[in-house]
């Protein structure tokens, strides 16, 4: 509790905390708010309902300050949002054609695959395999972002330079 001058009574130090309480509240709510915004979007696209909203769940609880996790069912309503905001990493189940795929821009791609590596892919669709553990997944996903944020550091420290 913050403590004021002797002299002040109990009800302008409760009225006074009540206000420190206030304002640290909003701080808090400010930078959240400002997380959101910088957070990138991780976006999970699949047919198979149960498994992508686990995987969505899982995924959320281990990354949740750096991304803003979406979840589609339906390729049609990706496409609609993919208008609306920029897709930094696309998990996308084989389901859908390679023509869908492709007309999803996505800075990074990953193709939830079955058993095996299918044909028609894009070269920029990074195959990953569906029913790996989470934490390998995890790993996985986290050194392709590692080398993607060293990749975008040095091209940016190259036009700096320039």
């Amino acid at each position: 509790m913050y403590l004021l001058h002797r002299s002040v009574g109990p009800s302008v130090q409760f009225l006074y905390s009540g206000c420190m309480i206030a304002a640290k509240f909003r701080i808090m709510t400010i930078e959240q708010r400002a997380v959101r915004r910088t957070a990138e979007n991780f976006v999970i696209c699949d047919t198979q309902k149960s498994y992508s909203e686990n995987l969505f769940r899982r995924l959320s609880e281990k990354l949740s300050g750096y991304f803003q996790f979406h979840v589609f069912h339906d390729i049609e309503n990706l496409k609609i949002a993919a208008k609306s905001m920029q897709v930094n990493i696309l998990l996308i189940g084989e389901e859908y054609g390679k023509e869908d795929r492709d007309e999803i821009p996505a800075r990074q791609k990953y193709l939830l695959i079955g058993e095996k590596i299918p044909n028609e892919r894009s070269p920029t669709e990074i195959p990953f395999f569906r029913y790996q553990s989470v934490s390998s997944m995890l790993e996985l996903l986290l050194q392709e972002i590692q080398k993607y944020r060293r990749i975008k550091s040095n091209l940016s420290q190259t036009d700096r330079r320039q």
